[in-house]
């Protein structure tokens, strides 16, 4: 069981629940032999034996006061513990994904991961779990506490518990499938939520806006009505759970009468069969719909395990020998391509087909070509992104199919047209946390000119930016990006349309700001080349000239 894996893992956190939940059930069968000795006494006029059970009854109750609050909280300090161990897992799995398997889903199903599913998982995992365990144990002990009053109340307990153990199976299957869809449906309304609300902007100055409230009502009912069924399949198994349990409460206290009649126990025992009935089927009751519930959340964690297992491996799958390639590479090549071709899945024709170029260390390039002729393509196949290509791609020398992808990461700077901006510190956006000196750090700023934007901002270097980069301009967003790539120091830069978006005179100065960084290759993909920035390269490639798309067959 998935979950047990978690428990294992905080073990410590869970030993002290465990003890919690011990004292827990120890106390409710303490109150039920205490109340059930008060009456045997009284009955029998045995002043003292009732002082003494009624001081039991009330440190009984302090002890239990005091262990629901500690309870709560150790459990809510271990359930937080396993969640962020779990989003731990699921982060570090999606980190390991290749970029293109990574997009397969959107953002927001991920984040449904780790917040809707991690509190389905609290609510119906853990939760139900520690409940059950406590269930458990009550029912243990209040077996024990019923076979001080007469043997034969455990052999009739024994076979109502076998009767209660099968009401709920035919349920077990509907709920978890009922399960399985509440959360399908809840990663479907937060990115249906989230898409439309990033929408806003387009919606508003088109006047539909009503768009939004319409999809996101559509959402929540989707949702709502998935909820809905769980809730019935739950409840279904609840009620008929909780009839045989009453059912076998007024057979096991009728049976505890019939025995007082027949002079084999106390009068407290019809009292104490009253309470411990209770206690033992209710716990029953509530244990097995516990379980089912606990049952529901393996669809959850079987959604991670589709995430196929990737090492850092090769960073392309082959398709083409390349023997020999120490041979063919040009040593002053930063990045050479030899017969390269490629085509997207369910495309009947290569995009890129026989493409040979070759980019020299420490030239500037610019990638000029119509929407669509594969310019993007290009810098994907280069940065890893993109996989089954056909041919040869060396870096520095290097064949792409025999790095890893970090080995070639750190060779590489990807600049794209929207870079992302954290709602997090200027400096952080920077250095992405890593640690940097102050020398270095004025050294990218000067040349990456963000030196005007610090000084117009409040707290400079320590000033909030708001979420993806709203109180900035798209020039500004951009050279932080060049900032970063600074201070990442790859050797090979890749720009794509970085500047696309923005207007002439900033497209421009972003360009000579990126053409003056020494001692890079650089390679800017672009469908419009400003004359001012045109001077500044050592080559113009036109896609069209050296790619010739031919259908794949």
């Amino acid at each position: 069981m998935p979950l047990a894996k978690y428990i294992r893992r905080a073990w410590k956190e869970n030993l002290i629940v465990l003890f919690w939940v011990v004292i827990g059930s120890s106390c409710t069968t303490l109150y039920g032999l205490s109340t059930a000795n008060i009456l045997t006494s009284a009955v029998a006029f045995k002043f003292r034996a009732v002082i003494i059970w009624v001081v039991v009854l009330l440190l009984t109750s302090v002890i239990w006061s005091l262990q629901i609050y500690f309870e709560a909280v150790t459990l809510t300090k271990s359930i937080q513990k396993m969640d962020t161990l779990i989003r731990q897992d699921i982060t570090s799995s999606l980190l390991n994904r290749s970029v293109s398997a990574f997009h397969e889903k959107s953002s927001s199903v991920y984040v449904s991961w780790l917040t809707n599913d991690i509190s389905t998982i609290n609510e119906f995992g853990f939760g139900n779990l520690e409940m059950a365990l406590s269930q458990f144990l009550t029912i243990l002990m209040s077996i024990g506490a019923m076979l001080s009053f007469h043997y034969s109340m455990i052999i009739t307990i024994i076979v109502l518990s076998a009767l209660m153990l099968l009401a709920p199976k035919i349920f077990t299957a509907k709920m978890n499938q009922a399960s399985l869809k509440a959360t399908q449906a809840a990663e479907r309304a937060t990115s249906k939520m989230s898409d439309f609300l990033l929408g806003f902007d387009e919606l508003v100055m088109i006047n539909r806006p009503h768009l939004i409230h319409r999809e996101i009502t559509k959402a929540s009912q989707d949702l709502a009505d998935k909820r809905v069924k769980f809730a019935k399949a739950s409840a279904t198994m609840s009620a008929s759970s909780n009839f045989t349990s009453l059912i076998s409460q007024v057979i096991l206290v009728a049976q505890a009468a019939l025995l007082f009649f027949m002079h084999l126990v106390s009068a407290g025992a019809i009292s104490g069969a009253r309470y411990f009935s209770a206690t033992i089927f209710a716990s029953l009751t509530g244990m097995i719909a516990n379980l089912v519930e606990v049952g529901t959340v393996k669809p959850v964690f079987a959604k991670y395990g589709q995430l196929p297992e990737i090492k850092e491996e090769p960073s392309s799958v082959r398709m083409t020998p390349t023997a020999n390639l120490s041979n063919a590479v040009d040593s002053d090549a930063a990045i050479q391509l030899t017969n390269l071709s490629f085509s997207y899945p369910n495309k009947e024709s290569d995009i890129l087909h026989g493409l040979t170029l070759s980019f020299q260390k420490a030239k500037k390039y610019a990638l000029v070509g119509e929407s669509g002729s594969g310019k993007s393509t290009l810098l994907d196949l280069i940065a890893g992104k993109l996989d089954h290509y056909r041919g040869v791609i060396a870096v520095n020398g290097q064949d792409l199919q025999n790095m890893t992808p970090a080995d070639l990461r750190k060779q590489l700077v990807y600049l794209n047209q929207k870079p992302h901006i954290f709602n997090e510190s200027l400096l952080f956006n920077l250095t992405l946390g890593e640690p940097i000196n102050k020398s270095s750090l004025q050294n990218v700023l000067f040349k990456s000119g963000l030196i005007s934007l610090i000084d117009s901002l409040p707290e400079g270097l320590d000033t909030i930016i708001s979420e993806n980069g709203r109180n900035l301009s798209g020039g500004q967003q951009q050279r932080i990006a060049i900032a970063r790539g600074l201070i990442e120091q790859g050797s090979i830069w890749l720009v794509d349309e970085a500047t696309s978006s923005l207007d002439r005179e900033s497209a421009i100065q972003i360009e000579q700001t990126l053409f003056k960084i020494q001692d890079i290759t650089l390679i800017i993909v672009t469908h419009q080349l400003h004359d001012a920035s045109s001077r500044l390269l050592d080559q113009i490639i036109y896609l069209k000239d050296v790619n010739q798309p031919v259908d794949a067959d």
